[in-house]
């Protein structure tokens, strides 16, 4: 490497002046062409060896010397890390979120989404606002270029294990489903043209990670038993390589071809007396899904907003 950058920062210094010079004279000096076009020449060769070693001295020797420090098994992990399709980490699965927001847009044949109720991601019935706003925004503008959307969410009949687990009220978890497949019958039903495009179905199991998967990239966030998805680590994943392979099919495909995933209709009416149901239905405990009778009747009144 000193051969091709010779000497300190003070040498290089000079070998840059020295090319400065050089050409300087080659255009005020009373020289022949040929002179002159060697001096240029040389001068042009001094000053560009001189500035690539000043580079190589306050730049790539530092960012060498990192890397060069690093134990060998740090460095193997990192290429083990970018050959198995990691490509970011995150424990704000919204900036991982953020940083696949111009992927999204740029989407142009499909994009999954798996979780439970989605509240994190677009928020809860027909009103959002901020970031979930957004994303809501965005799933519209794919609905309308004929992007194919395919959503898997928790059926309400078994979400009560989830509640539990996270400590909510009963009843919350499967209020905030509801409300989010009233919300996507009523964007179904305002895009009817497009409607085709946009598939919902419910799986009869609580999701260990919530996803999103596009062509190019997916997000995975696992969670545990005890805590939200949007509290935990998540992941970028290049497309392509063996692990969003294997996460496509056995956590979205494989559960979206099941018989365990109950699908909603496009058609309005059909969907509402399938909404209904949940609403008025006992879970796999024959408990009520709604325990309290008063958000049985905001749901109710909701569901009957849609026309």
């Amino acid at each position: 490497m000193k051969f091709l950058f010779p000497g300190n920062l003070g040498a290089n210094v000079i070998i840059v002046v020295f090319g400065i010079i050089m050409i300087i004279a080659a255009f005020l000096a009373k020289l022949d062409s040929t002179t002159s076009s060697l001096l240029v020449a040389v001068g042009a060769s001094l000053f560009i060896a001189g500035f690539l070693g000043i580079v190589h001295l306050k730049v790539l020797s530092i960012e060498i010397n990192k890397v060069a420090s690093q134990p060998i098994e740090d460095l193997n992990l990192m290429t083990q890390i970018r050959s198995s399709g990691i490509e970011g980490v995150s424990d704000d699965r919204d900036r991982l979120i953020d940083k696949m927001m111009y992927d999204i847009k740029e989407e142009n044949d499909e994009i999954v989404i798996v979780g439970s109720s989605l509240k994190g991601l677009i928020g809860v019935g027909y009103n959002s606002s901020g970031s979930n706003q957004k994303f809501r925004d965005l799933l519209i503008d794919l609905l309308e270029k004929n992007v194919k959307i395919n959503i898997l969410m928790t059926n309400p009949e078994i979400a009560h294990h989830r509640s539990q687990q996270e400590g909510r009220d009963p009843g919350g978890i499967e209020a905030e489903i509801i409300k989010n497949l009233m919300y996507f019958t009523k964007i179904r039903n305002e895009h009817k043209t497009k409607a085709q495009n946009l598939n919902i179905k419910l799986y009869r199991g609580t999701p260990t990670i919530f996803m999103i998967a596009l062509s190019k990239n997916m997000m995975i966030n696992p969670y545990p038993y005890y805590s939200t998805a949007y509290n935990s680590y998540s992941f970028l994943i290049r497309g392509g390589s063996d692990l969003y392979r294997g996460y496509f099919k056995s956590h979205y495909q494989m559960a979206w071809d099941s018989s365990q995933s109950e699908s909603i209709p496009s058609d309005i009416n059909l969907a509402k007396a399938q909404i209904e149901k949940f609403i008025n239905g006992k879970n796999e405990h024959e408990s009520d899904i709604i325990q309290k009778s008063e958000s049985k009747t905001e749901l109710m009144h909701e569901l009957n907003q849609l026309l």
